[in-house]
């Protein structure tokens, strides 16, 4: 009887109570934006990531494949060191948004997946924030 229940505690319970989850998924969620944002460093590349803004129809295309990276790289920044996670979060959930509907039709069984699944990690930062290891923490003086 004594097995059952401590195997119902390695099951069900905490695997590392003392270890903030949040941060391990915030950086590396930070990490890999960041790369996607590199992008903005590269004039050819962002040549190409503006002319194909265009074909897809989004107005402004410059500008704004622009800002889509300048999101993915500086928002990467902010997730990674937990400074207004809420906000850039919600940023981020704008452009996985924008480039779900505007580049992939919501195909999220196809293609369109990568950005959907940013989406959805991108909107737990939404609702839960930075978690404890967080500027954002610091900052409210927890």
């Amino acid at each position: 009887m004594k097995s059952k229940s401590v195997s119902r505690s390695i099951l069900f319970g905490p695997i590392a109570p003392s270890l903030d989850w949040l941060v391990v998924v915030r950086v590396f969620l930070g990490v890999l934006i960041i790369y996607h944002g590199l992008v903005i460093f590269n004039s050819a590349k962002m040549a190409g990531t503006a002319e194909f803004f265009g074909n897809i129809g989004i107005p402004y295309s410059v500008w704004l494949a622009y800002v889509s990276k300048a999101t993915e790289f500086f928002g990467g920044v902010f997730l990674i060191l937990g400074l207004f996670t809420r906000f850039v979060s919600l940023a981020l959930v704008f452009n996985m948004g924008v480039a779900c509907y505007m580049a992939f039709q919501f195909d999220i069984f196809g293609k369109g997946e990568l950005p959907f699944v940013y989406l959805l990690l991108f909107a737990v930062f939404v609702v839960a924030g930075g978690g404890r290891a967080s500027l954002d923490n610091v900052l409210r003086g927890n």
